[in-house]
């Protein structure tokens, strides 16, 4: 099993009501979609995974916004055992020195986020 929280790192709290993707590595037969929904504090749950290396991913509208996804994670899941992870989007900070090569040298402190049509 794997548990965890999803957190927002932008608006400084829990991410409520994302999807959870558990991927298995190639090395890993397991066919079944494994996925969770966040509960209102930001944690989840996925059950049922085989014993092996597996990628968590997050989807979630306020991610999409930004076109920068939550860096995905890999966890070890051993039988019986319960692994925790704790999954975030980028700040605020972070996703501006992603997006705006320049935000090192700005002394203001803004910049804009999202994607045109």
């Amino acid at each position: 099993m794997v548990r965890g929280v999803v957190a927002d790192s932008i608006h400084r709290g829990p991410l409520r009501g994302a999807t959870i993707v558990a991927t298995p590595a190639s090395e890993l037969r397991d066919t079944i979609f494994h996925s969770a929904i966040s509960d209102s504090r930001g944690r989840f749950e996925l059950n049922g995974l085989r014993a092996g290396r597996y990628s968590l991913s997050v989807e979630h509208p306020l991610i999409d916004s930004t076109a920068i996804g939550v860096p995905t994670v890999s966890v070890t899941v051993s039988r019986g055992d319960t692994s925790v992870v704790a999954l975030a989007i980028p700040s605020a900070a972070t996703l501006r020195r992603g997006l705006c090569s320049w935000a090192s040298r700005d002394r203001f402190g803004g910049g804009v986020i999202g994607r045109g049509p």
